[in-house]
């Protein structure tokens, strides 16, 4: 399969407007390319169409890629604590994620690593695991309420 000048320009431009850089635009174009002439099936009618929809595609991976991977700045993301009450109170919050963690299920843990830090969706994480995805919603919704239940008790019971 060839494509003209043109046809390859007006990719280029394509993957410009799905990243707002000509660098990244090449990079995309060009993976692309070699990716569609070693894997295209033989009978793709609308070429242009077809890497178009792999570049897209592969942007919007490469792009949750980035989002879920990008190092936390401390310096700018992050307040620092800079007391020893801020320092406790952050102490006491690891703690108290520790403790939680340890009263999962290996089957909890999973979810909840699964939606809260690699930020998948309830639909990721039914493919993911195999299961639909309606028990994933309630897996998460009851282990919220029961958390909050016990947590909320034994916060009230503290501060009385």
């Amino acid at each position: 399969m060839q494509f003209s000048q043109n046809d390859l320009d007006r990719l280029l431009a394509y993957g410009v407007a799905l990243t707002h850089d000509r660098d990244t635009a090449f990079e995309l174009l060009q993976s692309s390319l070699e990716r569609f002439l070693g894997k295209a099936p033989a009978d793709v009618q609308h070429p242009l169409a077809y890497l178009r929809r792999m570049m897209r595609n592969r942007f919007i991976d490469e792009t949750r890629w980035h989002h879920r991977r990008d190092p936390v700045r401390f310096e700018e993301d992050l307040h620092s604590p800079t007391t020893e009450k801020e320092l406790d109170e952050l102490l006491v919050d690891e703690m108290s994620v520790a403790a939680v963690w340890q009263e999962l299920s290996s089957s909890e843990r999973e979810i909840v690593y699964f939606w809260a830090l690699e930020d998948m969706t309830a639909s990721e994480i039914a493919l993911h695991l195999g299961i639909p995805r309606g028990t994933v919603l309630s897996r998460l919704h009851r282990l919220r309420h029961r958390l909050a239940d016990k947590y909320s008790k034994s916060g009230n019971q503290h501060g009385s």
